[in-house]
């Protein structure tokens, strides 16, 4: 394939001849893209699988249609903005696709990040009925930068159509660059994307060794964002890693599809990419350890469970909506670098003072800089051989590296330093390496044991504390004194031991919302009961509810679930096997309660009370390991409150995924009128 290269900077006034747009995708990309199109006077027409997601820009005057056909109808441009290749496919072909509303002479544009192979067949069944398409990927020139236009984007396609669509480009974006044909415009967008995937993942392990050797992580952090090691990555996405979010504007789910994509394309190209192989394996396992949907930075905590640490910097939360603080306001101050890319001016607060740090402290900060600039040397080399098997010229590959979000001070330092075969490095700079760099691949060194060995023994000391949580008897000090020690590490443990009840609780509230309560979730009320460390609140978050309480029996977990930002109210020291005055009666529309109706904490008849304190055809949702329902008597509770009139079990998913060890079942109970009527403990 061949490349044009150009990049248009100038913001155009709005294209005359195009009256409407319509939008499909209005998630997290597309939904301040949409608004921005909005603001500049265009009519949006807008249409999503989820109808919550496009309510935003409902309000600032969108259009709703109810397909993706009837969202294209007239309008001389269609924009996609999905997560994964086949969701364009879907909502572009078929009888309520787009294509089928689609006028002639009409332009597709598709700025999701997918497999251009099928960007190339939609195209074509594009053009057989008039419609001209362009692939154009977005990147960030700063975190989400897409919240205040702040993106580039990779234009793949006919000079003609991008012509015609470059004022619309240029509403939505800070920059654009037309790449060439369909399938560069995506292929330029896995390359940047490999800068910055690399650049996290050796930053999350340069910070772990920091971290280990007694350095403050949010000392080890600002070392490296003031150094020649600095990048997008560290200094605007690391510190999500210090606030325990892992950063929940991007799934994991993408990132491993599109490091995928990286390597299918590399092989395609003949690219050997050692170190950029590396780094989708590392990305492959995480999206095999954990949840698809968890945020993308949870591949960090692969290197924390090697190397024993936690990088979570108490009372820290990063200066964003989408870290452990999803209230934070949005960004309202902005700084312009040297090369004229702009970026939030933002303030981090640490409540944890820096310490003075030894000699071989510093010197081990020193040594991690130098490895963290010689990797983004390194993958800067294979993003410029991939470029090159496009058949980019080396300076719009510079050019492209710049305005995105796979730049650093490395990069940026060698403007003007290549010419069309070869970069050209400085005398001193070290020769390619033949092995892959430990902050990529940790060597065996470090730990006594290999990796692996030291995998399976963490994973068994964290089930060993599981079991022993088990054993308790539900007395109250035992437990309390035993969840006190283990509060800092019980996610680190659970997750080792793949647990999923939390995420299944939650999307289980989500679909009794969606079935059967009038509110929108925002204004659902919700009790997380037992919430532990917050685990269930952030899921509820996650699925758009907002007004959730949290009560648990330890305070120390209970300050871990406040750490995460995303209750109103979190209450320690509560009990859930006495009666709640604190609570009244039908004060939530849902209770939930995941990891609680476990051997040794709480008894059956707790469930009473949880049934108390919800309205009225609200809902209690629970989640009963297969080994409490066996051997307690919880099924007959639930009989005796059926028999009273107390609840009526909705659902019950038996042998549901719960924890590696061991399946649970997942109950759902609709709450009557009797349910709020004092027990006879309260009369």
């Amino acid at each position: 394939m061949s490349a044009v290269g150009g990049v248009s900077s100038v913001r155009a006034d709005r294209s005359r001849n195009v009256d409407r747009i319509g939008f499909i995708g209005t998630g997290m990309m597309g939904r301040p893209m949409t608004a921005k199109l909005l603001q500049a006077g265009y009519s949006v027409n807008v249409y999503d699988i989820d109808p919550a997601a496009a309510t935003d820009v409902l309000k600032k005057g969108a259009r709703w249609h109810n397909a993706p056909r009837d969202a294209a109808r007239d309008c001389g441009i269609v924009i996609t903005c999905l997560p994964l290749p086949r969701d364009v496919f879907d909502n572009m072909v078929g009888e309520r696709g787009a294509l089928a509303g689609m006028p002639p002479e009409s332009i597709w544009i598709d700025t999701s990040t997918t497999d251009y192979h099928n960007t190339l067949e939609i195209a074509r069944l594009a053009a057989a009925i008039g419609v001209d398409s362009l692939e154009a990927p977005v990147s960030n020139l700063s975190h989400m930068g897409v919240d205040f236009a702040n993106v580039s984007f990779f234009v793949g396609g006919s000079s003609e159509a991008y012509v015609r669509c470059e004022a619309v480009l240029q509403t939505m974006g800070a920059v654009s660059f037309h790449v060439g044909d369909i399938g560069q415009g995506q292929s330029v967008k896995l390359l940047t994307n490999l800068l910055f995937y690399t650049a996290a993942v050796a930053s999350g392990d340069a910070l772990c060794r920091s971290v280990r050797a007694g350095v403050p992580a949010q000392q080890a952090w600002r070392n490296f964002a003031g150094s020649s090691a600095n990048s997008v990555a560290i200094e605007q996405f690391a510190p999500f890693l210090l606030d325990g979010s892992y950063d929940r504007s991007c799934t994991l789910e993408i990132t491993v599809k599109d490091m995928g994509l990286t390597v299918q394309l590399a092989n395609q190209l003949r690219v050997g990419l050692p170190l950029g192989r590396a780094v989708e394996k590392r990305f492959s396992l995480a999206g095999r350890k954990f949840d698809r949907y968890d945020s993308h930075l949870r591949v960090i905590e692969l290197a924390e469970v090697v190397f024993g640490v936690r990088l979570q910097v108490p009372g820290y939360r990063a200066p964003s909506k989408y870290g452990a603080n999803p209230a934070h306001p949005p960004d309202q101050e902005f700084l312009t670098d040297p090369v004229g890319r702009i970026k939030p001016k933002l303030e981090h607060v640490f409540p944890l003072d820096d310490i003075p740090l030894s000699g071989i402290q510093i010197r081990l900060l020193k040594s991690l800089v130098g490895e963290l600039t010689h990797i983004n040397r390194l993958i800067l080399d294979e993003a410029f051989d991939l470029g090159r098997g496009m058949g980019l010229s080396d300076a719009l590959i510079h050019e492209v590296i710049t305005w995105s979000v796979g730049a650093s001070a490395w990069s940026d330092s060698q403007n003007g330093q290549y010419d069309n075969k070869h970069l050209v490095y400085p005398a001193a700079a070290l020769a390619k390496p033949t092995t892959i760099p430990n902050l990529i691949c940790p060597c065996t060194e470090e730990p006594v044991m290999n990796t692996r060995d030291q995998q399976t023994t963490l994973e068994q000391a964290a089930r060993k504390r599981i079991k022993d949580s088990h054993d308790l008897d539900g007395d109250v000090d035992r437990l309390t004194h035993f969840y006190r020690g283990w509060a800092s590490s019980y996610e680190l443990d659970v997750g080792q031991d793949r647990y999923c009840g939390p995420m299944i609780v939650a999307e289980l509230a989500g679909t009794v919302q969606t079935a059967y309560l009038a509110n929108e979730r925002a204004a659902i009320a919700i009790l997380d009961a037992g919430c532990g460390t917050g685990l269930v609140g952030v899921e509820l978050e996650r699925l758009g509810f907002r007004l959730i309480d949290g009560i648990d029996l330890s305070e120390a977990m209970a300050e871990q679930a406040r750490q995460t930002g995303v209750y109103r109210d979190v209450q320690g020291d509560v009990d859930l096997n006495v009666p709640l005055p604190e609570y009244s009666s039908a004060t939530y529309d849902i209770t939930v309660c995941c990891g609680v109706f476990t051997l040794g904490h709480i008894r059956p008849d707790a469930l009473r009370e949880l049934a108390r304190v919800t309205r009225p055809n609200g809902f209690v949702i629970v989640s009963t390991r297969k080994s409490y329902a066996e051997a307690t008597s919880f099924e007959d509770e639930v009989r005796r409150l059926q028999d009273a009139g107390v609840l009526v079990t909705a659902h019950c998913l038996n042998d549901g995924r719960y924890i590696a060890e061991e399946d649970a079942h997942y109950w759902v109970f609709k709450v009557t009128d009797k349910a709020n009527a004092p027990t006879e403990e309260q009369l």
